[in-house]
């Protein structure tokens, strides 16, 4: 009997998920913090086809494992995160200026933290789904052993697109629209 719950115990652990999607109202939480970034980004720039981001479910589905994220990243469409407390705070936490704007635009610029804002600029990008880490993973590039470890993802959805900034157009936001502009902001587009 105790082999049998030990094995039980065994399939449980084995088959239980590596990740769990984030609640609902994080999810909204996420899109706001990202729409109103990309908005600042578009009208600092200025961009005339950034998409506003929706929340895509079946994006989670993307992610499942570290190896698979550390993947996926290398691929543009991974962000990660230490954790996912995306706090509104100020009106101005979140906002891009002109000058920040040029800076993930410079080509030569391959500072760090650059990186992750040229993935959440990505004009093209039209959807999120984020996952929480049942084991935190290491930053891309980390050893596994690395004591700073993400414990959320979130990966991008759009057009496959391998580089970031590709397909960004210069101009007034939103004047480039293939689908109309968006009924959250009128600086962006609809996905």
């Amino acid at each position: 009997m105790k082999l049998l719950l030990a094995f039980s115990a065994i399939l449980f652990i084995w088959h239980a998920p590596l990740v769990s999607a984030i609640p609902a109202d994080v999810q909204q939480i996420v899109v706001d913090y990202m729409n109103r970034f990309r908005e600042s980004f578009a009208v600092a720039l200025p961009v005339s086809n950034m998409n506003a981001i929706v929340y895509n479910a079946s994006l989670e589905k993307k992610i499942s494992t570290c190896t698979v994220a550390e993947h996926a990243g290398k691929d543009h469409r991974v962000i990660f995160f230490d954790s996912l407390n995306l706090d509104k705070g100020p009106d101005t936490d979140g906002d891009i200026d002109s000058r920040r704007a040029e800076t993930v635009m410079d080509p030569n610029n391959h500072h760090d933290d650059v990186e992750p804002y040229r993935r959440t600029v990505n004009p093209l990008n039209a959807g999120i789904g984020c996952i929480i880490l049942r084991k935190p993973c290491p930053y891309p590039g980390q050893p596994r052993n690395a004591v700073d470890k993400a414990t959320a993802m979130c990966f991008f959805g759009g057009p496959e697109i391998r580089k970031p900034l590709e397909g960004l157009k210069r101009g007034e936001p939103a004047s480039q629209c293939p689908n109309g502009k968006s009924e959250i902001s009128d600086y962006m587009c609809k996905a």
